[in-house]
């Protein structure tokens, strides 16, 4: 059995639903069947969160939802030839959006209910598309498969809850040549509330239904043909590697990459089923690998680079404070201890993160420095040799970065942000110069 995962940019529109199609049909005879996880269409979950939020703070909302709503039915009637499948779902998502109004207020529980109606919407469409052309679908919520407990917003997982619902939802409709569809992202405490998981919760959702059922892959579907050397916008000459071992995949999504972050890997990792990310819309190309395997290699593989990234240097007790701070500690990246004194990096990417350390800055006459993080990842990256081919590459870039050996698979450099291109570039060209046959 395969579960195969597509993304909000997979699933954008009915061009884009139309090549899921021809990608599952190519996967017909998988013995089990397969199961597809879907994300809402791109874009969709923060428009409705925004609609929620506006709705319950007395501000117009009318327009925007009737914009999304719209382009929802305007998908499904050129897939299926009429709105039908998604009448309900419209009329329900107006009658929840005008409740919220007339309450005026919103909780992280409305939130969450609120939002699931992008994936509902993408699946219940790809679903009657499927049934429309013939095909084989069998359709289950996916709240009746992931239980959580009741932290709104950004839930926990009870995985032996989990296991119990998916063993009784889904062993009855695998089988081969079946399509399940089902939802990322949105999952339901034991009181039936709906919940979602947070970042990455569709990657997320994808490894626990795989891991529950013992899926022979799980497939993460992207608009990239898979985990490159370095982000190829950066670099344009970055190469796509053919796998990846778990721990670089984690160190390369920490600092920077963004293809997926591997936590929410971690159930079909712990259960040993490999996990592919493959390119949507080019589905020939090889793509990448991730294993909880040792990848054998011993050579630099992999450059990111992290923006937006706020240095402290403080004095140790301030630091241990510091990263106590339930606003901060979250995004913490990275810490370096000497014996008086502590480096704290913090990648503040939101206007509230910046805030949160710009306030403790002021409390504690600190000055904050913003820096970038560009990180080398690899195996066997603490040899000194290869230590100092990086540093001899972050210095052809830089003559202030600050050199730190994160990990066997890491070693980062802390840059100027005018510098850390420059960074990147001289080390993609040892990475390359370096890269072993085969990739």
């Amino acid at each position: 059995m395969i579960v195969a995962k597509f993304g909000g940019t997979s699933v954008a529109d009915a061009a884009a639903l139309r090549q899921v199609q021809a990608v599952v049909s190519s996967m017909a005879d998988e013995p089990g069947g397969v199961i597809v996880v879907l994300s809402a269409t791109a874009g969709t979950t923060s428009r409705l969160l925004d609609i929620a939020r506006r709705a319950g703070s007395g501000e117009p909302f009318e327009g925007d939802l009737s914009d999304l709503l719209q382009r929802h039915q305007n998908i499904a009637t050129e897939l299926t030839g009429n709105a039908d499948c998604v009448a309900d779902l419209v009329s329900a998502c107006r009658e929840f959006a005008h409740a919220v109004a007339e309450l005026g207020e919103w909780n992280d529980a409305t939130l969450d209910a609120f939002c699931a109606f992008g994936e509902l919407l993408s699946t219940t469409i790809y679903h009657a598309f499927r049934r429309s052309s013939g095909l084989a679908s069998s359709f289950v919520d996916a709240r009746r498969l992931i239980a959580t407990d009741d932290r709104y917003q950004n839930a926990s997982v009870d995985h032996a809850g989990t296991h119990v619902r998916c063993s009784a939802e889904l062993l009855g409709v695998c089988s081969t040549g079946n399509v399940i569809v089902t939802q990322g992202f949105i999952a339901s405490n034991h009181a039936g509330m709906t919940t979602t998981l947070g970042r990455g919760g569709s990657d997320y959702s994808a490894a626990i239904i795989g891991a529950c059922i013992l899926a022979r892959q799980i497939r993460i579907y992207t608009d990239v043909s898979g985990v490159f050397t370095c982000d190829p916008r950066l670099v344009p000459t970055a190469l796509p590697l053919r796998s990846i071992g778990f721990d670089e995949m984690r160190d390369m999504a920490s600092y920077g990459a963004k293809v997926l972050h591997p936590d929410t890997l971690l159930p079909a990792v712990s259960a040993s089923i490999p996990v592919y990310v493959l390119n949507t819309f080019r589905p020939d190309d090889r793509g990448t690998c991730i294993t909880d395997q040792i990848v054998t290699h011993s050579e630099p593989r992999g450059v990111s680079v992290l923006n937006d990234v706020l240095k402290l240097t403080v004095r140790r007790e301030i630091g241990t404070l510091i990263a106590q701070n339930e606003l901060v500690s979250s995004s913490i990246v990275l810490t370096i201890s000497s014996k008086d004194t502590m480096t704290i990096c913090v990648h503040a990417s939101t206007a509230q993160s910046r805030s949160a350390v710009d306030a403790i800055a002021h409390a504690h006459e600190v000055r904050t420095v913003p820096q970038s993080i560009v990180a080398v990842t690899g195996q066997h990256m603490s040899d000194a040799n290869t230590v100092a081919d990086v540093s001899r590459c972050f210095a052809a870039g830089t003559d202030t970065a600050q050199i730190c050996v994160v990990s066997d698979t890491c070693v980062i450099g802390i840059v100027e942000r005018d510098d850390a291109h420059a960074c990147v570039r001289s080390l993609h060209e040892m990475v390359i110069r370096r890269q072993g046959p085969g990739e």
